[in-house]
């Protein structure tokens, strides 16, 4: 399954820190990791690392090294009508 990133590396100039290996949004690899093998609470981003990224209710780690952002790690400010 393609993870999506959003700059893969193509194969024949890997490896390179030339790309992205962030997720993009609809990425099969969001919340697909296994916690059990987390030895780092932050990503390489300083993420947290085990969060609820797709707004399921499950806490599970993204896949690879960079956690991907969510709507659900902000807080949002209510709007007030007057």
């Amino acid at each position: 399954t393609n993870p999506l990133f959003i700059m893969p590396v193509e194969p024949p100039i890997a490896p390179t820190a030339t790309v992205n290996l962030r997720l993009q949004a609809n990425s099969p690899a969001i919340d697909a990791g296994d916690n059990t093998y987390v030895t780092e609470p932050f990503d390489l981003d300083n993420q947290t690392r085990i969060t609820d990224r797709n707004g399921d209710g499950a806490f599970i780690v993204d896949m690879g090294a960079y956690e991907s952002p969510s709507f659900y790690n902000y807080n949002i400010m209510p709007l007030i009508y007057r």
